[in-house]
């Protein structure tokens, strides 16, 4: 039998995302989960959609406002330090990320069990440019933080985000720390694929003048602390 997978996941103001982020997330595999979700100071009904979906093993860490990706995804981090059992590996994902394929996570798992020098894997995901009109123009296909799963021993190796990471890069730090170690490798499976639509991530619903401005403080604070540049992030 397969390890179980900690599921976790940040919302924020995504009330009307949550129903189908779960029926794709729940319809993808046959490994058993524990979802680990933050609610991310939201506004809107996301905390009563929430508790719909949540199981007995399931948890909901609910904070009064937006402390950002890097903090809101360390509470969850930390929580699933906490897990007893055989819940093994931990799947990260954004809360507008919906899985498209069948066998997605039991394909990154198969791939972290057969390589023990994964320290994580991505899967595909096809990311959506947001309009004012609806999801959005298709982009380009992905490999990062918005879809991938984390061994156990490379967490506790690494630690958590760097919070002083707004909303930007906090993976980019995370994989750079990885690489350092020279003890884990990022593999990427093309058979998950997930459909991203990057209209309700943290950084666009606090508008385009908030998101500019993490933007900004992010990527100086990550290119001092690293010594090299970044691309803009469009």
């Amino acid at each position: 039998m397969a390890d179980r997978v900690n599921v976790g996941v940040l919302f924020y103001n995504n009330a009307r995302l949550v129903n189908p982020f779960f029926f794709f997330l729940r319809k993808s595999t046959t490994i058993p989960l524990r979802i680990i979700a933050v609610n991310n100071g939201s506004s809107d009904n996301t905390g009563a959609e929430l508790e719909k979906q949540m199981t007995k093993d399931d948890v909901i860490i609910t904070v009064p406002e937006n402390v950002g990706c890097a903090k809101g995804g360390n509470l969850m981090l930390e929580k699933i330090k906490d897990v007893e059992g055989s819940y093994k590996n931990t799947l990260y994902l954004n809360s507008d990320i919906f899985i498209a394929k069948m066998d997605s996570i039991n394909r990154m798992h198969d791939m972290l069990v057969l390589n023990p020098k994964a320290g994580i894997v991505y899967g595909e995901n096809a990311a959506f440019k947001p309009t004012s009109s609806g999801f959005g123009v298709y982009k380009r296909v992905e490999y990062n933080f918005a879809f991938c799963m984390i061994r156990k021993e490379t967490l506790e190796d690494l630690g958590t985000f760097d919070p002083n990471l707004k909303v930007f890069y906090s993976d980019n730090d995370f994989q750079v720390r990885m690489s350092r170690s020279h003890k884990w490798i990022g593999m990427g499976c093309k058979e998950a694929l997930g459909i991203h639509l990057q209209s309700e991530t943290t950084y666009f619903v606090e508008g385009l003048e908030k998101r500019k401005q993490n933007l900004e403080h992010d990527k100086a604070y990550y290119e001092k602390k690293w010594n090299r540049k970044m691309p803009e992030v469009n």
